[in-house]
């Protein structure tokens, strides 16, 4: 078992949080023997941006760069598995605004994980990050399962509001 940092919106923007997940992954699979690991089994947990981060390391392609002089970089940033708690699967905020309300669209997180403002996102002119930073729009049919656990109360979403299907092109 293993715990990690990683920057935190506030020190740097996306997708730099995601990258410190990952190249943590390829450093523990340079360790297996000093640290009694099985490099292939690796997996990932966490709560919130945590898991976030996991789900997007996890169906994201794989980061390794094998000409890299780096030899962490060289090293695959693939999961075995992914058990997550209270994940975002998607960082579109207007289609979270779409889906839940206005309030669930204004977390202080987004506009700091994106170096962009709230108003910025809601009109949709950082499209292309809250994309790529949604772990949604990596999911293959090739990826490790994941296992995904919330504990928010259950019941109808808000009137008029419902489940759409979100487009990733």
């Amino acid at each position: 078992m293993a715990a990690i940092n990683y920057r935190y919106s506030t020190q740097a923007i996306y997708p730099a949080p995601m990258h410190d997940g990952a190249r943590a992954v390829q450093f523990l699979r340079m360790k297996p023997a000093e640290w009694n690991l099985d490099a292939a089994r690796i997996g990932a947990t966490g709560g919130s941006a945590g898991a976030c981060m996991s789900l997007w390391i996890g169906f994201h392609d794989d980061l390794a760069e094998a000409d890299s002089a780096d030899a962490v970089r060289r090293q695959s940033s693939r999961l075995r598995v992914m058990g997550v708690n209270g994940a975002q699967t998607v960082l579109d905020f207007r289609l979270i605004r779409d889906m839940i309300g206005d309030a669930a669209s204004r977390h202080p997180a987004g506009p700091k994980l994106f170096g962009v403002s709230l108003t910025e996102l809601l009109e949709g002119k950082a499209d292309r990050l809250t994309r790529d930073a949604s772990p949604a729009t990596h999911l293959t049919k090739d990826d490790p399962p994941a296992y995904l656990f919330y504990s928010e109360a259950r019941g109808p979403l808000p009137p008029g509001r419902g489940i759409r299907r979100w487009r990733t092109s």
